[in-house]
């Protein structure tokens, strides 16, 4: 179910952008981020229930029971392609938008030039970007594989321990529509610089709490990466349509959520594991716990400033020929309200909102 569920988190991300073209990418691939995280939490909390009342089979059978229903869903969805309409053609009835040479690297937008040419810098800045969505989303799942150890260690139920996880997808709610407004407002590299920056903080915050009595402090760090998290999850598309030619948009794009789902699969799923031992000492486990957080931080800190380095707010040139045109054609409502609104009253992609939330996070309840 895994192999199969991830590769459909590229594909939700790009057939959203499709279906809302020319709407903000970050706000589109965000709502579906937003339903997954909805969905994760009922799920986690749901099938948890039932397997503790009923045992594992109803559990999986409730599990099994929202993904056929997600697929009936999903047939009913129509293939609006917009964004490869407008890479293909531009509308012969819109004077302005109109081509001169469909087959070159230049055409006429609102009377000026516009030379269509993708930057060399742009694989250093997906490859960087999926590595340290991948180092955030490895401490999602950090406590999950060892939650017994840290039950142990910091004396609290394994609700507590499941609360770590959880609270990644419970941040992500209320945070999606200011962090979207920031991502147009300020551009890529801000928001890249400032989750990875929160990725990096919490990271070192979790070095403050190697003692028993501490767990707050855990809990702290791990509410600062999962606000670092509000601020990557909505970026892969953003970062494809804007650095990318049209039919490489796909490839970057399912490059840039690797590190996220490599996060949770092998190897990185057995690293904590291998580095904490089950061990009744609470001084070795505060050492081995802190070679733990410390290389993880280590790895955040180095990220961080490849960020810094590689990260630009866009090519000089556009990548595309929807990408430049999205820019005029989105700015004839400069209202916030109003494009939300048009999102929402999107039939296709309120279809794929309900069924991408359940099809992506079924597999991610079996981490929690």
């Amino acid at each position: 179910m895994g192999f199969f569920m991830t590769g459909y988190l590229p594909l939700g991300f790009e057939f959203a952008v499709e279906l809302t073209y020319p709407e903000s990418e970050g706000m589109s691939s965000g709502l579906l981020n937003v339903s997954a995280q909805v969905f994760g939490i009922i799920f986690t909390i749901s099938q948890g229930q039932i397997i503790d009342n009923y045992g594992t089979m109803p559990g999986n059978i409730f599990l099994c029971v929202f993904l056929t229903l997600g697929a009936v869903l999903t047939a009913f969805i129509k293939a609006d392609l917009r964004r490869q309409d407008a890479n293909k053609e531009i509308p012969e009835n819109t004077p302005s938008l109109r081509t001169e040479a469909r087959d070159s690297a230049q055409f006429r937008n609102l009377g000026r030039e516009v030379v269509i040419k993708v930057s060399k810098r742009r694989w250093a800045v997906v490859l960087v970007f999926s590595c340290y969505s991948m180092c955030n989303a490895f401490q999602w799942i950090q406590y999950g594989s060892i939650n017994n150890i840290f039950m142990n260690f910091y004396g609290v139920s394994a609700f507590a321990i499941d609360w770590l996880s959880m609270c990644y997808m419970l941040a992500y709610i209320p945070l999606l529509l200011p962090v979207a407004w920031l991502l147009e407002k300020f551009g890529l590299r801000t928001i890249a610089l400032a989750g990875s920056a929160r990725n990096c903080l919490g990271a070192w915050v979790k070095l403050g709490s190697l003692k028993p009595h501490l767990f707050p402090v855990t809990v702290l760090g791990q509410v600062i990466c999962s606000v670092a998290q509000v601020f990557i999850l909505g970026m892969p598309f953003c970062i494809a349509s804007v650095w990318f030619r049209a039919n490489k948009v796909s490839t970057a794009c399912s490059i840039a959520v690797f590190g996220n789902q490599m996060a949770w699969n092998c190897p990185w799923f057995f690293i904590p594991p291998v580095l904490v031992p089950n061990i009744d000492i609470p001084d070795g486990l505060a050492y081995y716990m802190s070679i733990l957080f410390c290389i993880t931080a280590g790895v955040a800190t180095l990220l961080f400033i490849l960020v810094i380095t590689v990260f630009k707010e866009k090519p000089k040139h556009p990548s595309s020929r929807a990408q430049s045109l999205r820019y005029t054609l989105a700015s004839s409502d400069a209202s916030y309200l109003n494009f939300i609104i048009r999102l929402f009253k999107n039939l296709n992609f309120l279809l794929l909102v309900i069924t991408y939330g359940k099809m992506q996070m079924c597999p991610g309840v079996y981490l929690n």
